[in-house]
């Protein structure tokens, strides 16, 4: 129980970190009436579209801005957001929860379009919220007005009947964009194929926005915010692990003394950030391999092993100081682990061994631990932690029970170009 408590606390405290923590950037908002202010743009994990930003100007006033505030701001390089007032569709596209029937619902809302890419053909935005992913354009040729594009899924039986062989896909999205490249005299084989097969995801949308408008790689590079598009990335690591193993006789009574081991430890470790431009919120998969040794004497008999231990351990970890070349995090995480246990002795006090049948070891080949985590990312490369792991059992026999508890220092280094 104690473990979960703990967990729930930790992740309790990465929620209240995750509100609370402030980080402004360098960017400036547009005004109902177009005056350009400039100041800094509180950035955050938004895992959705923002529904209000936070603003400081240069005398250090903070201001709460809306949709119906502002009708545009920017985060130097990294994020472009417009003001949208229109139809929005309400209807469900994931087929986990698409019902029976053409939904056609929408509401008239006032939010902020994420800009994708801007053009002379067209302009492209994104919305995202809790039912769904959707896309926006405008036509720059035209009144400019911004308009969804159409993407609808569900189930031409009734509800009763609802099965994967009826569902409906309306990719009217397509259509759209068609119209828009034929009003362009644009539709020719090249287009069509990039089309032909597109499916309503930001890739495929924006491989058509730039052939539309005509972009090469690098005119697509100053037409959109030039922030990290490296959701990913991996590390490796050097450190040590330090183990105390206590054992417990039949009656639960301590048999011998503890004994701690210090060995080497390596890492290769994935990184997967909740926004690349921010990289406040980390998934991790992390593979380790360590040693671990173990000696006692107990009862005029000693008794020692080699155990290999190689852990698989996923973890979520929160930067409570997010600065650009320092960074302070904390990790919360669930290892899973593999034994291999070699060296195995059991010995008189004479040195002799005893009989396989009084061999004490009925070792677990898996077990696994909760694990937190306190460390410091230093230039964007150097990763220096330390890490507890919850004591566990390792061995189930009857006469004797073994149990370990761990603490990992290390320190990994980032492959790849930080941004």
């Amino acid at each position: 129980m104690k473990k979960i408590y703990l967990s729930l606390s930790l992740t309790f405290l990465f929620t209240t970190l995750a509100l609370a923590q402030s980080n402004f950037k360098p960017g400036y908002v547009v005004t109902l009436k177009g005056d350009t202010v400039k100041g800094e743009v509180d950035y955050q994990e938004w895992g959705s579209n923002p529904t209000s930003i936070r603003f400081r100007t240069p005398d250090n006033k903070i201001r709460n801005f809306t949709p119906t505030d502002i009708k545009y701001f920017n985060i130097d390089k990294l994020d472009i957001y417009q003001r949208y007032s229109g139809p929005v569709s309400r209807d469900e596209t994931n087929n986990n929860r698409v019902l029976g029937g053409r939904d056609t619902s929408f509401t008239v809302q006032d939010v902020f379009l994420k800009v994708l890419q801007t053009g002379k053909v067209i302009n492209l935005y994104s919305y995202l919220d809790a039912i769904k992913p959707r896309y926006f354009y405008s036509d720059p040729g035209a009144d400019n007005a911004v308009h969804e594009l159409v993407y609808r899924v569900y189930y031409n039986g009734n509800t009763g009947e609802i099965q994967k062989s009826k569902t409906t896909i309306e990719a009217t999205y397509l259509q759209q964009l068609t119209a828009i490249a034929l009003k362009a005299n644009l539709l020719d084989d090249r287009l069509q194929q990039t089309m032909d097969g597109a499916e309503y995801n930001k890739p495929d949308l924006l491989k058509i926005a730039t052939a539309m408008n005509g972009y090469t790689k690098d005119q697509v590079a100053s037409t959109q915010p030039s922030g990290s598009n490296d959701n990913f990335d991996l590390y490796v690591g050097l450190g040590v692990n330090t183990t105390k193993t206590t054992s417990r006789d039949q009656n639960g009574d301590a048999a011998g003394v503890p004994y701690n081991s210090i060995l080497p430890r390596a890492v290769i470790g994935f990184n997967a950030y909740v926004n690349p431009n921010t990289r406040r919120l980390v998934f991790s998969i992390e593979f380790s391999v360590t040693d671990i040794k173990y000696k006692n004497t107990f009862l005029n008999t000693s008794y020692s092993f080699d155990q290999l231990v190689t852990s698989l351990t996923p973890s979520v970890s929160y930067n409570v100081y997010n600065g650009d070349n320092f960074k302070f995090y904390l990790s919360l995480g669930f290892g899973i682990s593999k034994y291999t246990f070699f060296n195995k002795k059991f010995l008189k006090y004479d040195g002799t061994p005893l009989p396989n049948e009084y061999l004490p070891f009925l070792f677990s080949s898996y077990n696994n631990a909760i694990t937190y985590k306190v460390g410091f990312l230093i230039y964007k490369k150097f990763q220096v932690y330390a890490e507890h792991l919850s004591g566990n059992p390792i061995s189930r026999d009857s006469v004797y029970g073994l149990k370990q508890t761990s603490y990992n220092f290390g320190v990994n280094y980032i492959l790849g170009k930080q941004k």
